[in-house]
């Protein structure tokens, strides 16, 4: 009995040195620039702790967001936020992990490395790497289906689905479904996130109260969609995440309404409030038109951002371009050709559309010299009248020749036309037929 008691006290005093370290290494927090040890010991899984700020501070959209009331507000990380964090080593290993935040811009979790050798820092690891990158997972982000993470380990990537990108308030848009974005690591800073597109907040009023319809939002081939019940006003507020700088080209529908869309580039990280009205626009005479104005077929002109959300049977047909006592002048929204015309058959082209397309105490023309230049000058730049059409539903003037109904002062059989690629005149033989035709509308 004493033998056995004599091995059973040594063998506890040998397991003691390995007991003591077994409970330091559970106890230690290591961090991003100290963790060699724990490297040597796990194999490929590397405890990181990072700092995370943001490229343009409040500008940008994530994630809390606390309203001010008076259109503003501030931002921050919040409790769910996650980011991933991938990329490859000098020798192209892959590595990817999931760090979640912790407080202030502070992200902590592990990353595993392809390479089950590797025994630096999570620092050297993160500095040295190649095509590093680190991607915000929103609070929420697995559950809204906007984000999905697939693969697993050093694996891991994301794909994003622009179709789920609604959300039913601001709040919810701004919690689950931003997008931000670091494509660099440096020591002692981090990551910077920057973002990736803006989020469009909606008022839509002028519906049928408490109930409940369907919302489409599309640009270029993606389709965001889902349904809103009204309040008792008729009013809906949804929210839509849009990956891009700009609207551009896009179309929204509330309701089975065309609802216009503002056209403008707008900042990425920004949120936009934006009231519309489902019922059709309202328009004016045109004796009470603006610079901006579209010109209905009913000879009425409307706000130009009602375009596409005019009364029944009506078309945008003309842009205001210039407007004096009541007069003015407006430019088809589309040429009269992709090709050219010759000078005689470009006139006729214009004055057709009196018969063709008539508007109410206004007359088609092709647009003299003098017209094209009091239009360019309203608009303050060649370019900005060229490129003003897309914003209202029509098509941008080409960087080409354009006719003009004025001819040549010392030869007859020459015509002036602007070249809007650099805004000068040229006269050329009336006969040639490649300048191209913008009918003018004078009212």
């Amino acid at each position: 009995m004493e033998t056995k008691n004599m091995f059973k006290a040594l063998a506890m005093v040998m397991l003691m040195p390995a007991m003591l370290l077994t409970t330091a290494c559970s106890n230690d927090d290591f961090a991003v620039n100290d963790n060699t040890e724990i490297v040597n010991q796990k194999g490929f899984t590397i405890p990181v702790t990072i700092n995370v700020t943001r490229q343009g501070d409040d500008a940008t959209m994530r994630a809390t967001y606390t309203d001010n009331g008076n259109g503003t507000g501030s931002l921050g990380f919040s409790s769910g936020d996650k980011l991933l964090v991938k990329g490859r080593d000098n020798g192209f290993n892959q590595f990817a992990g999931i760090l979640t935040w912790q407080s202030g811009g502070t992200f902590s979790g592990t990353i595993t490395t392809e390479n089950t050798s590797y025994t630096g820092t999570a620092d050297d690891l993160l500095k040295n790497a190649s095509m590093v990158r680190a991607i915000l997972l929103p609070a929420g982000y697995d559950s809204k289906g906007f984000i999905k993470v697939s693969g697993s380990g050093y694996l891991m990537d994301i794909t994003y689905d622009w179709t789920k990108a609604f959300a039913l308030t601001k709040a919810e848009a701004v919690e689950q479904l931003s997008r931000e974005y670091a494509g660099s690591y440096s020591s002692g800073t981090g990551f910077a996130l920057a973002p990736l597109g803006f989020i469009l907040n909606f008022t839509i009023t002028g519906l049928t109260p408490s109930t409940e319809v369907a919302v489409s939002f599309t640009k270029g081939t993606t389709t965001t969609s889902g349904n809103v019940t009204t309040d008792g006003s008729g009013n809906a507020t949804f929210a839509i995440s849009v990956n891009s700088t700009s609207i551009g080209s896009c179309t929204l529908t509330v309701g089975g309404n065309n609802i216009a869309l503002p056209s403008t580039s707008l900042q990425a990280g920004k949120i936009y409030n934006i009231t519309r009205s489902a019922a059709p626009a309202a328009g004016h005479a045109l004796s009470s038109a603006v610079v901006g104005d579209v010109v209905g077929s009913d000879g009425q002109a409307y706000d130009g951002t009602d375009y596409n959300n005019l009364p029944t049977g009506v078309t945008a047909v003309a842009k205001v371009c210039y407007v004096s006592g009541g007069h003015g002048l407006a430019l088809a929204l589309t040429d009269e050709s992709s090709s050219g015309m010759d000078w005689n058959t470009a006139k006729t082209a214009c004055t057709n559309k009196n018969t063709s397309a008539p508007v109410a105490s206004a007359s088609w023309m092709l647009p003299s010299k003098t017209q094209w230049e009091t239009m360019g000058a309203t608009s303050s730049t060649y370019t900005t009248l060229r490129n003003g059409f897309t914003s209202v539903g029509g098509s941008n003037l080409e960087s080409d020749y354009y006719w003009s109904s004025t001819e040549y002062e010392s030869d007859s059989s020459n015509a002036w036309m602007f070249l809007f690629s650099n805004g000068s005149w040229d006269g050329f033989f009336k006969s040639i037929n490649s300048p191209l035709v913008r009918a003018c509308l004078e009212f």
